[in-house]
């Protein structure tokens, strides 16, 4: 479901084969499936993803598999990454321009296969205050 863009959908599969693998015992999958929980937590809320993350290399270490380990590893450097930091007091006191505006235009992605993959690229931009409040 993350593939074809529909991530809540993918997530909540994953939650599900997250609680499957904690019955049956197997950590391996329980840390594969946290991890992509943890992927599709990554725009919205980058300290939950960090900590499912952290939580799934551990799980997976434990299961001892290196692939899979290794590839945890990868995520979790995309996932620490600070964001560039926006210069917030510059901002002129009539609101922004037109130009500031054009300038704030971003990307939206969806990466899948452990991040290696970009499944969706949304080019648009985020909506901004054009004027102070």
């Amino acid at each position: 479901f993350v593939a074809y863009g529909n991530v809540l959908e993918g997530r909540a599969k994953a939650k599900c084969a997250v609680e499957l693998a904690k019955t049956v015992g197997d950590k391996g999958a329980e840390g594969a499936n946290l991890l992509l929980v943890a992927q599709t937590r990554f725009h919205d809320n980058r300290d939950e993803s960090l900590r499912l993350g952290s939580l799934a290399q551990r799980l997976l270490k434990e299961d001892g598999d290196q692939k899979a380990l290794k590839d945890a590893e990868e995520v979790l450097e995309v996932i620490r990454q600070d964001p560039s930091k926006k210069e917030k007091g510059k901002r002129k006191a009539g609101g922004a321009s037109l130009a500031e505006m054009q300038a704030s235009k971003s990307d939206l992605t969806m990466d899948v296969d452990m991040m290696r993959t970009r499944a969706v690229y949304f080019y648009g931009f985020t909506s901004r205050q054009a004027k102070p409040a």
